[in-house]
């Protein structure tokens, strides 16, 4: 199994950005980012925190969406 990329990160990122579309039909919009990953390479970790995006290993780590 692959590390997710700094290209991986990036890429999600451009999709939330297209997400937002959807955020305006249904008129709520997204809190949190959140990306779900059992590999993270540090590269990638870092540009996350930088987007504020928080990174989870497993589901059962996120305490409430």
């Amino acid at each position: 199994m692959n590390a997710e990329s700094l290209k991986d990160v990036i890429k999600q990122d451009r999709q939330w950005d297209e997400s937002s579309q959807h955020e305006r039909r249904r008129q709520r919009q997204a809190n949190r980012l959140i990306m779900i990953s059992p590999m993270i390479d540090a590269q990638a970790q870092q540009v996350a925190e930088r987007l504020g995006i928080e990174t989870y290993g497993d589901s059962i780590e996120v305490e409430t969406l």
